[in-house]
Order: C-alpha cells, then sequence, then structure tokens
C-alpha cells in the first residue's frame, strides 16, 4: 500500500531502526485499522514525513494526534464548530472517500482529489471531511466535490485548512480556518501530550519549509517568543521565527503610520549563513525599486545572545542625506541622539532588560559572498550624552561618533536601535516581543523623517 504503512511493515521500521514504541500509542490506516506508533518526536517526524507533500504530512500529525486522544478530538470537533455526539467512537482515516479504492498510492489520491482526511462515525451519521492547503490553491470545486461525497451522512462538514484566508464566497459555504489556528489551538491545549507533539511537529515542519522556500509567503504557526534563553540557539528554528515576525510587522497599522511602511511583505531576497550566530531580515523605507543598502531599513536580528531591532542607515546612503538625517552639527545631532533616548523611556519600562544604543562601524567584504570583517566599531548608550540614573555622562562618546560620521573616509554604517538580551529582557520570550519592536522603530520616527525631508533638499537647485 504506497504512501501508507501497513502493521507489518511500521513493526519491521521500527525493529530496523531500533526505536522504542509509545506506550500504547496507536496510528490508523485509511481502513480504521489500529497499529503502533513511535517514540520520540524525532521519531514521530520521520512517521508523519511518510508522505511527499506538505499537506499530506500536516494531515497525518493532526490525525494521528486526533486519533490517540479523545479529548483532543472532542476539542477539535468544537475548534470546527461540528461537535460530536455524545458517545461517537470515532473512526480516521487519510485520503479516502466512501467508495474509493483503499489501495490508491498518493500520487493517485492526489489526481483523484480525495479529501485529505476523513473523520466519521462508521454509521453515516456524523461526519468531518477535512481538505488542508499549504502550497497548493484552495479549489472551490475540490470543496464542492467533498460536499458531495459526504452526501450519504446525514450530519457532515467540509472543513477547510489552509495557510491563507478564504474568500468570501467559500468562507460562506464551508468551516475555514488556518494552519495558524490550529497550532493556536494546539499550544493552548499543550497540557495533552499529543496536542504538544502536534505543535512541535507543525513548527519542524515550517523549518522545513522555509528551507524549501526562500520566499515563502504565510505560516503554519504564530509568534510566541524567542526561546533562545532557556534553550540552545539553533539557527533553523530563529529562521521561521523571523520569518514569523516579517509576516506580523508588516500588518502592524502603527508602523505603516508612523513610519509608511509598505503592507506587502517586502525584505531580504534569502536569508542565508546557516553556520552562523546570527540571522536578520529588513523592512525596507527606500523605494520599492532601490537596492536596501541605498537607503534606510528597519533591521531585525536574531542573535545567539539577543535579539535587536535598529534604524539601520547604511554606507549606500550618499553623505549629504546620511548627514542631513543624523545631524548637520553636532548640536544638531545631540538633539538626534536624545530625543531617540528619550523616545524609548516607554520601551524601557515595559522591558527593564533591553538597552538602547548607537553603533557606527566600519567593515569590509573580502568577496561578494564572505562574511564582513569589522575594522572598527564604536557603540554607546544615547543616555551618556545627559545621563540619568542608570548612566552616567559621557558625552564624549557622541562626539567621537560624529566626527566619525563626518570626517569619514571608509565604509561606514550607523544605526539606533534596542538590544534585547536573552538573559535580561523580560519581553524577548514572548508574543509580547513584537510590541517591544515596534515601539523600538516607532522611536526612531524623527531620524527617518529628516532622512526623507532631505530628499526634498538634496532636489533643490
Amino acid at each position: 500500500m504506497s504512501g501508507r504503512p501497513s502493521v507489518l511493515a511500521w513493526r519491521q521500521f521500527c525493529e530496523s531502526k531500533n526505536q522504542r514504541l509509545f506506550r500504547g500509542a496507536r496510528l490508523s490506516d485509511d481502513r480504521g485499522n489500529s497499529f503502533a506508533g513511535g517514540s520520540s518526536l524525532d521519531n514521530m517526524r520521520n512517521i508523519f514525513d511518510q508522505y511527499r507533500h506538505a499537506e499530506n504530512r500536516l494531515t497525518h500529525a493532526l490525525i494521528s494526534s486526533l486519533n490517540e486522544s479523545a479529548p483532543l478530538m472532542k476539542s477539535f470537533a468544537e475548534l470546527v464548530r461540528h461537535p460530536m455526539p455524545r458517545g461517537t467512537l470515532p473512526v480516521f482515516r487519510q485520503q479516502y472517500q466512501p467508495g474509493a479504492d483503499a489501495e490508491l498510492s498518493e500520487e493517485a489520491s492526489e489526481r483523484l482529489s480525495l479529501p485529505d482526511a476523513w473523520i466519521d462515525d462508521g454509521a453515516e451519521g456524523w461526519a468531518l471531511v477535512i481538505e488542508c492547503k499549504v502550497r497548493s490553491s484552495i479549489q472551490p470545486a475540490q470543496l464542492a466535490a467533498h460536499k458531495r461525497a459526504a452526501r450519504s451522512f446525514s450530519d457532515a462538514r467540509v472543513v477547510l485548512i489552509s495557510m491563507h484566508l478564504a474568500s468570501t464566497q467559500v468562507a460562506a459555504n464551508y468551516t475555514c480556518i488556518r494552519w495558524t489556528d490550529v497550532y493556536a489551538w494546539a499550544v493552548k491545549n499543550k497540557a495533552d501530550r499529543w496536542a504538544r507533539t502536534l505543535s512541535e511537529y507543525m513548527e519542524v515542519a515550517e523549518r522545513r519549509l522555509l528551507d524549501e522556500d526562500q520566499e515563502l509567503v504565510g505560516s503554519l504557526t504564530t509568534f510566541t517568543g524567542i526561546p533562545f534563553g532557556g534553550e540552545p540557539y539553533a539557527y533553523g528554528e530563529a529562521k521561521r521565527l523571523l520569518h514569523l515576525m516579517m509576516d506580523r510587522l508588516h500588518a502592524i497599522p502603527d508602523l505603516r503610520q508612523e513610519l509608511r511602511i509598505s503592507r506587502v511583505r517586502a525584505g531580504r531576497a534569502a536569508i542565508r549563513g546557516s553556520a552562523g550566530f546570527d540571522i536578520w531580515d529588513m523592512i525596507p523605507l527606500g523605494k520599492s525599486d532601490q537596492k536596501f543598502t541605498d537607503a534606510p531599513h528597519l533591521t531585525i536580528g536574531i542573535r545567539h545572545n539577543e535579539a535587536i531591532a535598529q534604524l539601520t542607515i547604511p554606507n549606500g546612503v550618499p553623505q549629504p542625506r546620511r548627514i542631513q538625517a543624523v545631524g548637520e552639527t553636532f548640536e544638531e545631532f545631540c538633539s538626534v541622539a536624545e530625543t531617540f533616548a528619550r523616545s524609548v523611556d516607554q520601551l524601557l519600562a515595559r522591558d527593564l532588560g533591553c538597552r538602547p544604543f548607537v553603533e557606527v562601524i566600519q567593515r569590509h567584504w573580502p568577496t561578494r559572498a564572505s562574511p564582513p570583517i569589522v575594522d572598527g566599531l564604536l557603540e554607546f548608550d544615547p543616555r551618556t550624552l545627559r545621563g540619568d540614573g542608570q548612566v552616567r555622562a559621557q558625552p564624549q562618546w557622541v562626539r567621537a561618533a560624529f566626527e566619525l560620521l563626518h570626517e569619514r573616509a571608509s565604509n561606514m554604517q550607523i544605526a539606533f536601535g534596542v538590544r534585547f538580551p536573552y538573559r535580561s529582557s523580560t519581553t524577548v520570550g514572548s508574543a509580547d516581543y513584537l510590541m517591544s519592536v515596534v515601539q523600538a522603530f516607532v522611536a526612531t520616527r524623527h531620524i527617518v523623517e529628516r532622512w526623507r525631508y532631505s530628499a526634498g533638499r538634496a532636489r533643490q537647485p
């Protein structure tokens, strides 16, 4: 039976890999037969990954988890607004509909457009027909065919699970939820080990999708914070979290209103560097046809010891416009730095462990593909300009930065941002971190506005 494990094949797989079995765990084939399941999350990944297509792997993870936990199945039925009648003993099938050949391969099932999952009471009463979409588009005709296939059941419902919102027409005729809804539901039910297994597998599946598609649009999971304060840094997980953050930040009204960013997701064409400890992406502030290195941009970074959010004014910005953005005189530069320091006060009250900074850095690249070599770095807390209860005044730092920028003879970049160390930040490990990032970006609004104003001055004769 291609694409679905038989009882014998499953046992041989476990024995050949010398894997421990879950106590009492079962998985069901398309006839409703049950057989022993895997032991650890890694082993469960192998079970779920038996299918070639992402939709089928995720469906298998969902159905297997529901099959293993009756309370979870009851909760899921309520999530999709189709509660099971009391006493129902559901039968779980994948790539199935009544009358279909049970021996079909995954490819043949795809050609016939069979429902991805079919759950019923075994008596043509209650039924839940599930169609899952990840990369492929939503097809109303396919959903209509699933509805016709369930006509023999007196209480059937077709459910669509997709990465994106369904159209109004589709949503009016079927129950439509997103994978992010499934993930949030699984996290909410994390006291159930099968809910935990499902949510953790969805994170694994999302990392895999990002490896396969650098420009993936949409997500399977939701941002719940950066966990590297309590677990080791992992590049793949950092990449997934960065993707989730970028998707959410583009939809936040404060950023669109205060800094006039585009609602359309834009950033680096590809995120690379898996061997390193840092990963970053950016929101461009320049024109759509402009290289991001030629205009200021909002940078989001996840490092092995901290996360950062900063306004970056790269070396490619013409020197006159750079100077007009940060201050043509020392007094103006001091005013820009002091305004930034005051603007992050509200953020510092929310997150006692974060720290504002101004950074001037000189770098060079031996080759276009190689990591940069830092030739010089000056970083200071902008509160050193005046001092406060925590930071002592030392205005010479500001003077040094001003002179570096005004008398530069090499590649030079300046950034105004906030660091969120994992050991001390009080928001970086939670979903609230997104709002901390927004506050850090909005604190640079006066600099962005000076840069935009400088474009008009540059056009004057």
